[in-house]
């Protein structure tokens, strides 16, 4: 049997009659969904955004799969959807096509990610066409990690404190009551670093300043 057909037909049977509106291909519309169905959906969204900033930026294709279907499996046991959650166990292509949506959108979600660091970026620096000696100076010794004192010298000692940094957290995760970073709640999971780029009072330092920013925007 074709596995398109296959996943509709397993879909339907898995709902009854207020099954899930897929489309030829298989894929799921969120919007087109029951109301439970877009609920544990759109949580699993949010699961998986977590999933990619906390545990793993950059998966590859299977390890992006086995997150969003973690994704899926949290969200219904959250909402206390024990039907969704069986069958989610135990269909795999129904498991795939509900892991669909919320894997679907984590491409557009590190684009916008990356379009905010830029445009940031950009305007901290000043940065124009041409001024590629600029930019190489930037990146030399990651200076662009670093923030400045009044004189225009470096703090080798706040690794990811420079105000871009800063504001590209914030204006990604902490900028409303929606924001990952708010609903998350999870200030144990703030890093900005590794332990090879600083010493451990750096660190605190770096977390606590962006702990502060979240206060203030909560």
């Amino acid at each position: 049997m074709d596995k398109g057909l296959e996943v509709r037909m397993c879909i339907w049977k898995a709902s009854g009659k207020r099954g899930n509106i897929i489309g030829l291909d298989g894929s799921i519309n969120l919007k087109a969904q029951n109301t439970r169905i877009q609920k544990v959906l759109k949580t699993a969204i949010l699961e998986l955004k977590k999933a990619s900033i906390f545990d793993n930026a950059f998966p590859n294709i299977t390890q992006k799969q086995k997150m969003a279907l973690d994704a899926v499996h949290n969200a219904a046991g959250k909402h206390k959807e024990y039907a969704i959650l069986k069958r989610v166990k135990h269909d795999f292509y129904y498991a795939v096509a509900l892991a669909g949506v919320p894997e679907g959108q984590l491409s557009s979600f590190h684009t916008n990610l990356k379009k905010l660091a830029h445009q940031i970026v950009v305007s901290r620096f000043a940065l124009k066409k041409g001024c590629t000696e600029e930019v190489e100076n930037l990146i030399k010794s990651h200076k662009y990690i670093f923030p400045t004192d009044a004189k225009g010298k470096v703090l080798g000692d706040q690794p990811f404190c420079d105000e871009s940094m800063i504001d590209t957290i914030r204006l990604s995760f902490f900028d409303s009551e929606d924001s990952i970073g708010v609903q998350s709640r999870c200030e144990d999971k703030i890093w900005l670093g590794s332990a090879t780029l600083a010493s451990k009072n750096a660190q605190r330092k770096r977390v606590e300043k962006v702990l502060q920013v979240k206060e203030s925007y909560n």
